[in-house]
């Protein structure tokens, strides 16, 4: 980390580690928690009509990390296009590029994700200049960074289109030209290049092919082709780059975004048909080098085009891959659904179910869906145009971050996959009379492209350059708090006006994310569900920890209000107020650990039906009591039998054990439970279901005296069930306590004014 970076100012979580640090990493289990989880244990369901989605896993493909940002460094830094030739310069000291990646990391961003255009690349025919890519790679390389690499551009000798005098763009084979101004005419996004539909390699015999399978080489004539694989076998783990260097067997890229935002012809002037057939060419040729790569279609940008323009594209990929059939099927193409959602917190919600409703019909259901890019600019000061306090789609300073950790809440809540933050610094933004500030950091002094606007209040602040703005520090919590964690429920809107959504974050703690929906400062309640809580709430433009302690029985947190007013036209709020984050340590067990009353005769094999709740981190783990004389009381149960992986509901379900019993026995049965924290639930008092088993056949092998469960599928209608008066010392469950009975009284300094 650059010198500057690892001051004491610069973390704003105050106290951040004097308290229980997060537990940043993958899926674990509690100590206590001795079990096997299979996948299906970490699906995640809701409580019957609540909202709620599930995460099976804590981290997208490929074992990524989940969250990253664009342009921490990126080819437009190190190439400029002059006349619309390109250019190899510094824009940045090597000190300020050093800076950038220091407070990367210490956001906590796994990723960073820039475009690798063809042109800047490719200058003259046949002339690749890798240097600066090179030199991108590295850094993030060496930063602990992943690369998601856009390849995108096509240099203008390789266009199926032509520039025209005055400025518009026309095709080769004639038709109408697609109309650019001037200003953008330099910037070769568009076209679709020439040859796209020549075969994209050669097999042994010199022929054209589209089948890697019998490819031997790349197709000289299919310009894109030669232009990804040439890119894909230099960084690629294992590739030229990491033998030429001494890189580590999985250092390299490992993940391609292939274009950007092709629903808008700004970045793709060809058809849905044609992007097609690109994904299509650049997919084949990168699998081939690296079958374990991981391929993204370019991100759609969430325009009134996008559902019709991905349908056609989805219809499109269908055709081509029926004309050009390879093993994969026509699912091949890409392993990742990428999409972009800016300025509305809730459609990082909304979003990705309508892209599965549109996926689901072409068999791709299955396919994760990354949001690689999501933001919000501020208007609020320079450099943004702080002379329109309602600009369309902006924020103030406070609403940016309020934003940010809406958008990765809700992002996370609903299995996005991969959440990258649109962007790293304000850059240029759209260019330089954009006025686009997006950035979690302000620019440096070096970095100021910005044309003056002559407005009074749009002026530098010399003090500023380089700084965080209070959505970095959002994007740093949200991604620690966040991180590995999954979906335990969405409940409906409280009737007070707030949202509140939980996580379970392994090994042993409940996260929530809690919102103010009125223009009006409310105060929320829930239970808690350990001894205590972190606090985390935005002052003055940092994030301040307080430490929550018990007073009797309920949380209550102060939720700033909504203050937002920049939906266009309407004044209304384009994003909730300021979320609060509580984190808790989960150490109550289960509230719920109870079995249905089984019929008086049962044959050999038992299926007893098990419910159990936990309003905590969930439910983890069962195990069955069985014992030969009704208990008395809980320490007459005998040891209990293995654990079992808890596969229903982990806030409250039922599921299916099936016991194999001895002939002619009576046996008596309770249950305990386990939260995934590792907290066991004591054993009940007395039986909960108790049965005669029929003699059955007496030929035989008996079973051991005391025989092992094992869990089944949950039948599709639930065992007929016979209430009979139970035996002598068996009585009915017992009434569940009610779960997490805690109060919290927590105190919240001021919000300082800034």
């Amino acid at each position: 980390m650059p010198p500057g970076c690892d001051r004491e100012a610069d973390l704003p979580i105050r106290k951040r580690r004097s308290a229980r640090p997060f537990h940043i990493g993958g899926l674990t289990l509690g100590a206590a928690l001795v079990f096997s989880a299979p996948p299906t244990f970490f699906a995640l369901i809701g409580p019957a009509g609540a909202d709620s989605a599930g995460s099976a896993s804590s981290e997208p493909v490929g074992g990524f990390g989940r969250f990253g940002l664009a342009h921490v460094d990126l080819l437009d830094l190190h190439v400029a296009r002059e006349a619309g030739v390109p250019v190899s310069r510094e824009a940045l000291p090597a000190a300020v590029i050093a800076d950038r990646y220091g407070r990367a990391v210490d956001a906590g961003a796994a990723w960073n994700r820039w475009s690798m255009y063809w042109d800047m690349i490719e200058r003259a025919p046949g002339e690749f200049t890798w240097g600066p890519v090179d030199a991108i790679v590295d850094r993030d390389r060496r930063h602990g960074m992943d690369t998601l690499a856009i390849l995108q551009g096509v240099p203008s000798f390789r266009a199926g289109v032509e520039l025209m005098s005055d400025g518009f763009i026309a095709p080769r084979t004639g038709g109408a030209p697609t109309r650019y101004s001037a200003a953008d005419v330099h910037q070769p996004f568009a076209p679709p290049p020439r040859d796209l539909y020549a075969p994209i390699f050669l097999a042994a015999d010199g022929s054209g092919t589209d089948d890697p399978a019998v490819a031997i080489a790349i197709n000289p004539a299919n310009a894109w082709a030669v232009y990804v694989d040439t890119a894909s076998e230099r960084y690629r783990p294992g590739g030229f780059v990491a033998r030429r260097d001494g890189w580590a067997a999985t250092e390299g890229i490992r993940a391609w975004e292939i274009g950007n935002e092709p629903n808008l012809e700004f970045f793709w002037s060809g058809s849905a048909a044609e992007y097609a057939r690109y994904l299509v060419v650049a997919s084949r040729v990168i699998k081939r080098r690296d079958p374990a790569a991981t391929i993204l279609h370019g991100g759609i940008a969430d325009h009134p085009s996008a559902r019709p323009w991905f349908t056609s594209f989805l219809e499109a990929l269908d055709a081509e891959g029926k004309r050009s059939p390879v093993s994969g099927g026509p699912g091949e193409s890409f392993d990742v659904s990428a999409w972009h959602w800016y300025s509305y917190a809730d459609r990082l919600r909304t979003g990705p179910a309508e892209v599965r409703t549109m996926l689901a019909p072409h068999g791709l259901a299955d396919r994760p869906i990354w949001a690689t890019e999501f933001g919000v600019p501020i208007w609020s000061e320079h450099p943004g145009p702080c002379w329109d306090p309602k600009s369309p789609w902006r924020a103030t300073l406070d609403e940016q971050a309020a934003y940010v950790l809406q958008a990765m809440a809700e992002g996370v809540a609903a299995d996005v996959a991969a959440l990258i933050h649109f962007q790293t610094y304000d850059d240029c933004g759209n260019g330089p009379s954009s006025y686009d500030a997006f950035g979690l950091i302000r620019n440096h002094r070096e970095n100021q492209c910005w044309e003056a606007a002559g407005r009074a209040c749009w002026r530098v602040d010399d003090a500023a350059f380089g700084t965080p703005r209070p959505a970095f520090h959002a994007f740093r919590l949200a991604a620690e708090a966040l991180d590995g964690a999954s979906l335990l429920w969405r409940p409906a809107e409280d009737p007070s006006g707030w949202q509140r959504l939980l996580f379970y974050r392994p090994p042993d703690e409940r996260v929530s994310v809690v919102w103010s929906l009125r223009r009006e400062a409310l105060a929320a309640e829930f239970f808690g569900t350990g001894p205590s809580a972190r606090i985390y709430s935005p002052a003055g433009g940092d994030i301040v920890e307080t430490l929550a302690t018990p007073v009797a029985g309920r949380l209550r947190i102060d939720l700033p209000p909504m203050t937002n007013v920049n939906d266009p036209g309407s004044g209304r709020a384009v994003m909730a107020g300021h979320p609060i984050v509580v984190v808790e340590t989960d150490t109550a067990a289960p509230f719920r650990a109870e079995l249905s009353a089984l019929p008086e005769r049962s044959g050999g094999r038992i299926e007893l039906i098990a419910r159990a709740a936990d309003g905590g981190t969930g439910v983890g783990a069962i195990r069955l009591l069985v014992a030969s004389a009704p208990p008395a009381a809980a320490a007459d149960w005998p040891p209990p039998g293995e654990a079992i992986s808890w596969s229903a509901d982990p806030l409250s379900g039922e599921m299916a054990i099936a016991y194999d019993a001895p002939p002619g026995a009576t046996l008596y049965f309770g249950l305990i439970a386990a939260d995934r924290a590792g907290n066991w639930s004591a054993p009940p008092a007395t039986a909960q279901a108790w049965t005669i088993v029929d003699g059955g056949d007496l030929t035989a092998t008996p079973p051991d005296p005391m025989p092992t469960t094992s869990p089944s599928a949950m039948p599709t209608s639930l065992p007929s069930v016979t209430p009979t008066a139970p035996p002598p010392g068996a009585t009915a469950s017992p009434t569940p306590p009610p779960w997490g009975e805690l109060r919290y009284r927590i105190h919240l300094p001021a919000v300082r004014a800034r």
